[in-house]
């Protein structure tokens, strides 16, 4: 139960109806739903790898790779309260798209169909951008002269040799 209308992500204003409690009193209920996230339990992140550790009243969770996903101080009732925010539903149809050359090319992937419903921010990034120029301004002469690179970031899994960067370079 909550009074928070946002902590829900399906929320059915029609239901309404009394609740009584074992001290004989009632409060009116508004609505069913399903709550976002309310607890967090330790066990079930240490079963799906995670780790948990709790010193000097800081609480630090960390995925499979030690990446630190949250820092909580405890608060005045010994309680570590984390504030999640509700992220706004992401965009998959660029992903769809994906998926439809990947099963012409692998065989064994599974055709997804989706109703064609794009939001705006696909939208946004399918516009065309400026064409790149014909010539460049400067190009070089020798060999090793102008040298354009790229250093990815972490990148998940790690290779078979343990290595999670890799660097590009391109000889201009």
């Amino acid at each position: 139960m909550t009074g928070f209308k946002a902590s829900f992500s399906e929320l059915n204003d029609d239901v309404t109806d009394t609740m009584k409690f074992g001290d004989s009193s009632r409060v009116a209920i508004h609505g069913r739903g399903t709550i976002i996230f309310s607890i967090i339990s330790i066990g079930q992140l240490n079963e799906r790898g995670s780790e948990v550790l709790i010193k000097d009243g800081v609480l630090r969770i960390r995925d499979r790779e030690l990446r630190l996903l949250t820092k909580v101080k405890r608060s005045l009732n010994r309680l570590y309260l984390l504030n999640l925010k509700v992220e706004q539903p992401v965009c998959l149809a660029a992903s769809f798209d994906a998926l439809g050359r990947l099963e012409k090319m692998v065989q064994g992937v599974p055709h997804i169909k989706y109703r064609g419903d794009v939001c705006d921010s696909y939208l946004d990034k399918k516009q065309r951008s400026v064409p790149f120029p014909k010539a460049a301004k400067y190009r070089a002469k020798n060999a090793l002269k102008l040298i354009h690179d790229d250093l990815c970031r972490p990148i998940t899994p790690a290779t078979n040799g343990g290595r999670r960067y890799f660097l590009l370079l391109v000889d201009d």
